[in-house]
């Protein structure tokens, strides 16, 4: 109903904001109904908007010489709606500054005045040439206000309006490549983490463009950063490319605002993380210290927090490396940046990962006790620490019954991609099989014995869809 989504907008609003609100509905120039005025002002004087009860008696109370109808009510919610709609539009076209002064050179142009036009436009180029980012924003922008100009130059000064016109596709191509392939790179990206089939249409046509005019990665940088992306999503074997992207993010960073820096590194990590599942070790390293890098940079944090995924792949790289002081430590310190949602269930989580590595499997199990499997890659990953401290604790009946709970659960699970999905089944499969090798090892360990440790070596090694490969090979060498 209309009223509930204005009770959501209004309790949206911080105090700074809710006040502006009131000196917005307070100008004629935006607003003349002085009932909304008044119904605002009403809303806004309770501690929570959900206190009010919309009815006929609040109503003819708030206004005492007039009846009310039911749908003289409902206008008024209506109208106070679409104002404090278009309040929140002003708010954020206030930080659109080149929209701003798209529409400004737009007004200027038509009504003539050529000389102020003139002022305004070298002022806007001025400040453009001391923008410290050019990502696909910063060509869009360039864009809107060059097809303004040219339109000026066409009316007043055409023999002038060739290199704006330049200018302006130039500006449109840069934007388009940029976007073309930020996006591309997005799909693939998340087609690896969740069931997605995308179409990457004229994705094929751009990359054959960009490998025809490779001057455009010096004169546009960040078409060449994501087409390195692109690469390193698309033609994995390829490992030059990914040290290529890390040569671009030192070279190129400070020309990307920090959010997007921040995904520049993911895309990084993300290529580390499918090294390291297919078993290549030598990425832990360069993991660990792109991780490193962001936090002393304070690349890892948002609005002063970290994400509960940020904070659990840089624990588990540290595991994996037995940087245990380290990680010990950052599992402490950042716990309270963690959002307060999260903070309890990721806290336990990691840390029970950390006694699983320390051997403390008691302490690991009780803390995994208190996870709440809230999310499907919490309920995966908790899962299988499970599994991998049954076989720690050589209980083969438990550890079956979790693989068998495992399997079950990939099998309903719809969210989770087929990548995933494979990279659980095979790893849950070659423990199972690791645990039942062990099971049977005679006390002298025989030919027979020891070419059934070097056949499911072999099959791990060479299976590329195996989620924790490195783990599955420590446990094959123990065996020998």
């Amino acid at each position: 109903m209309k009223q509930n989504n204005l009770l959501v907008l209004l309790n949206s609003l911080s105090a700074k904001e809710k006040k502006w609100l009131l000196q917005f509905t307070n100008s004629p120039f935006y607003n003349r109904n002085e009932e909304v005025t008044i119904f605002l002002e009403a809303l806004l004087k309770k501690r929570r908007s959900e206190e009010v009860d919309f009815t006929l008696i609040f109503f003819e109370g708030l206004f005492q010489k007039k009846k009310w109808s039911t749908q003289k009510v409902y206008d008024l919610i209506s109208f106070a709606h679409r104002l404090v709609e278009f309040f929140l539009v002003q708010l954020n076209f206030r930080e659109e500054e080149a929209l701003q002064q798209k529409m400004l050179l737009r007004e200027l142009r038509q009504r003539g005045l050529i000389r102020s036009f003139e002022k305004t436009k070298n002022k806007i180029e001025i400040a453009r040439k001391k923008d410290c980012y050019t990502n696909d924003e910063y060509y869009h922008q360039q864009y809107l206000i060059s097809e303004e100009i040219d339109v000026f130059l066409v009316q007043n000064e055409p023999r002038e309006a060739y290199e704006s016109l330049q200018e302006k596709a130039d500006s449109l191509d840069s934007f388009y490549l940029i976007s073309k392939l930020k996006t591309a790179c997005e799909m693939l990206n998340r087609a690896n983490i969740v069931q997605a089939d995308y179409q990457l249409n004229l994705v094929g046509e751009v990359n054959d463009y960009l490998e025809r005019n490779v001057y455009l990665f010096k004169t546009v940088p960040a078409t060449e950063v994501y087409y390195v992306i692109f690469k390193t999503l698309t033609v994995f074997e390829d490992e030059t490319y990914f040290y290529q992207l890390l040569k671009l993010i030192k070279n190129h960073l400070p020309l990307f605002p920090k959010e997007e820096g921040k995904g520049l590194y993911h895309y990084a990590q993300n290529y580390c993380i499918k090294q390291i599942n297919k078993g290549n070790s030598a990425y832990l390293k360069e993991i660990f210290g792109l991780y490193q890098e962001q936090i002393a940079n304070d690349y890892i944090l948002q609005h002063n927090q970290i994400t509960e995924w940020d904070y659990k792949n840089i624990i588990t790289v540290g595991l994996r490396l037995k940087e245990y002081e380290w990680t010990e430590n950052f599992i402490h310190r950042y716990k309270v940046k963690l959002s307060e949602s999260t903070r309890e269930n990721a806290y336990n989580y990691n840390l029970s990962n950390f006694y699983y590595e320390k051997g403390a499997f008691k302490q690991s199990i009780r803390l995994l006790q208190s996870v709440r499997f809230t999310d499907t890659f919490y309920n995966l990953s908790a899962r299988f620490l499970l599994i991998k401290i049954f076989y720690e604790q050589e209980e083969s009946e438990a550890l079956l019954d979790q693989a068998r709970a495992l399997k079950a659960f990939l099998s309903r699970n719809k969210s989770v991609s087929d990548s995933q999905k494979n990279g659980y089944k095979n790893l849950t499969k070659y423990t199972v099989k690791l645990n039942t090798i062990r099971d049977t090892m005679p006390k002298k360990k025989t030919i027979t014995f020891l070419n059934r440790v070097d056949s499911i070596q072999l099959d791990i090694e060479n299976n590329n869809q195996v989620t924790n490969k490195n783990w599955l090979l420590e446990k094959v060498v123990e065996l020998r």
